[in-house]
C-alpha cells in the first residue's frame, strides 16, 4: 500500500521513548511459548495520522531468543483483507477493490514489492519489514530500505531485545478502507530452511476517509488478535493470501501456529543454582557412603 513513513519514530522506540507522540489508540496482548509468558507486543494506530506502529519486548530471561548469531529472529507478517483502493501488483491488482472481507486477503507486500515500489522493489520474503536493506544482487537498496529487519530489531546482547515495525496508508476517495492484521512471527534457521514461519499473535487495524475523501482519513482502532484465536480457518486464509501474493510455487511459504515455537528453559537464579548443586554434591556423597544425613 502507499504509505507515510516516520523512521526516526521507530528510532526512538528502540531507544525506549513514546511509541507514538500524537494520540492514538494502543493495545497489547502477551506473547507465550507454551505456558511461558516471554514478551509482550505493544501496538498503537493514530486517531487523525492513521499511521500504525507496534514493537514486540522479550522480558530479560529469554532475551536469547532474538539472536542474529543463531538466526532466531521475530518478524511481522501483515495481511490486507478488506480494501477499497487496491494498488497494481506485476501490472495487476490481485484482489479487486470492495471484495468481501476476509475472501482475497493478500500480503503485504508481495514478492518482489508493490508496483509503486519499483525499481527498488523489495524482496521475496514474506514478512513486513526486508531481510537487508540492499538486494543482495544489485547491491542497491530496496524500496525502502530503513523497513528492513537489521534496522528494526535490537543488535545481540542489547536488551531489553525489541523488534518494531510501523505503517501508514494513503487513502483518497470518499467512504473508503483500509483493513489489515499484522501478526508477530519467528522463525529460526530450521523454519527458515524450509520456508516456514510460525505467527504467534497480533491485531487489527486500518485506515478510512470520511465523506470528503481526503484529507479526511483517520485510523480505526486496533482490536488485538491473542494466540488463542489463531484457529485452522485464520491458517488457511493466511496460507491463501500467501499463494495469492507471490509466496506459492517455486517460492512457497507455509504459515504455521505452534504453542511451544522455541521449547524455553529457565535458568535459575545464581543463588537457587548453588542450593541445586549442593544438594545433587550431598546426594552422591551419601550414595558414596562419605556423608550421612543427620537422623
Amino acid at each position: 500500500m502507499p504509505r507515510s513513513h516516520s523512521f526516526p519514530a521507530l528510532a526512538a522506540c528502540i531507544l525506549g521513548i513514546s511509541l507514538v507522540a500524537a494520540p492514538a489508540w494502543a493495545g497489547s496482548i502477551d506473547i507465550f511459548d507454551g505456558d511461558t509468558r516471554i514478551g509482550s507486543l505493544l501496538f498503537t494506530v493514530g486517531y487523525a495520522s492513521a499511521n500504525e506502529a507496534a514493537y514486540f519486548t522479550l522480558l530479560d530471561p529469554y532475551r536469547s531468543l532474538m539472536s542474529d548469531a543463531l538466526g532466531l529472529q521475530f518478524r511481522f507478517f501483515q495481511v490486507i483483507y478488506y480494501d477499497d483502493e487496491p494498488v497494481a501488483w506485476q501490472g495487476n491488482i490481485i484482489t479487486p477493490a470492495g471484495a468481501a472481507a476476509h475472501v482475497g486477503d493478500v500480503v503485504d507486500v508481495p514478492a518482489g514489492g508493490w508496483d509503486y515500489q519499483q525499481p527498488g522493489g523489495d524482496d521475496v520474503s514474506p514478512f513486513y519489514e526486508s531481510d537487508a536493506a540492499n538486494n543482495p544482487v544489485t547491491g542497491q537498496p530496496y524500496a525502502f530500505p530503513t523497513l528492513s529487519y537489521p534496522a528494526l530489531h535490537t543488535a545481540d546482547g542489547i536488551s531489553p531485545g525489541r523488534s518494531l515495525t510501523e505503517d501508514g496508508v494513503g487513502l483518497t476517495g470518499a467512504n473508503h478502507q483500509t483493513l489489515l492484521e499484522t501478526y508477530l512471527a519467528f522463525v529460526d534457521p530450521a523454519l527458515t530452511a524450509s520456508h516456514t514461519f510460525d505467527i504467534l499473535g497480533g491485531y487489527s487495524w486500518g485506515v478510512q476517509t470520511g465523506s470528503t475523501g481526503a484529507p479526511s482519513e483517520t485510523g480505526i482502532a486496533p482490536d488485538a488478535i491473542p494466540f488463542s484465536s489463531i484457529d485452522a480457518a485464520t491458517l488457511q486464509e493466511l496460507q491463501s493470501a500467501l499463494s495469492r501474493s507471490g509466496f506459492g510455487g517455486d517460492n512457497s511459504w507455509t504459515v504455521q501456529a505452534v504453542s511451544d515455537f522455541y521449547p524455553v528453559e529457565t535458568a535459575p537464579e545464581p543463588g537457587a543454582a548453588v542450593m541445586i548443586l549442593s544438594g545433587i554434591a550431598l546426594l552422591l556423597l551419601r550414595r558414596r557412603g562419605i556423608y550421612r544425613f543427620p537422623s
